[in-house]
């Protein structure tokens, strides 16, 4: 799956800053990490902003039932955007298990479909997670899609082509899916700072420090939030 996680901190002067991570997680147990794309800060917007979310995933069945069948699309309802607000940037994220070419390299899906348009990534992501010595390659990717967010809705994704088959099947680790974040600006938003961040790190069985900077916080009162 792919989770977008946010924190906010609120300072002296009700400066904000959130925090947004896109990563995509192993659910399996596994031994080491064999390649990834850290993590980092990828956009930084201030103003009188906010942020909501939505996503879903193509898995159609749990991991009881047939882990390795994959839908052709998913919907989410983006809300929570109030009236007379703007939207200033939206990124839509996607990933899953990957296949490899014959010289090893991952391959991309860079060319998807987000509410009947083609979207293309701008960017993507790859990693290799070892489970006892087997490979289990995975991807993602990010694009800008702005110009096709106005407002709550609910959004349709589709066209995701992900490995599975093996080894992702044999061991229930059959990924796809995608998130959408959304930032908007209102009058009647304090004054915030976002960071975005984004890669593709595992860290089952391990922790991952993101360091959000460029706001002030309070001695208590701080007010936080994970999306």
């Amino acid at each position: 799956m792919i989770v977008p996680v946010g924190r906010a901190l609120r300072g002296w002067r009700q400066l904000r800053a959130i925090v947004l991570a896109c990563a995509l997680l192993c659910a399996w147990a596994g031994t080491a990490l064999a390649q990834s794309t850290p993590i980092s800060r990828a956009v930084r917007i201030t103003g009188n902003i906010n942020f909501v979310t939505t996503g879903g995933s193509l898995r159609t069945q749990p991991n009881t039932g047939n882990a390795c069948t994959v839908g052709a699309s998913s919907s989410g309802a983006l809300t929570g955007i109030p009236a007379g607000t703007t939207v200033v940037a939206a990124f839509l994220y996607w990933g899953g298990s990957a296949t490899t070419t014959g010289g090893g390299a991952i391959v991309v899906d860079s060319s998807v479909t987000f509410n009947g348009a083609t979207v293309t990534a701008s960017r993507s992501f790859t990693g290799r997670y070892d489970n006892g010595g087997t490979l289990y390659p995975y991807f993602g990717a990010v694009a800008d899609v702005t110009s096709r967010v106005t407002g709550n809705g609910t959004f349709t994704f589709r066209n995701l082509t992900v490995n599975t088959g093996s080894p992702h099947c044999d061991s229930q680790a059959v990924l796809a899916g995608w998130g959408l974040v959304v930032i908007y600006q209102g009058t009647n938003e304090r004054l915030r700072a976002i960071n975005v961040f984004d890669g593709l790190q595992f860290f089952r069985g391990s922790s991952l420090t993101l360091t959000p900077d460029g706001f002030r916080t309070p001695a208590t009162g701080i007010d936080g939030r994970v999306a």
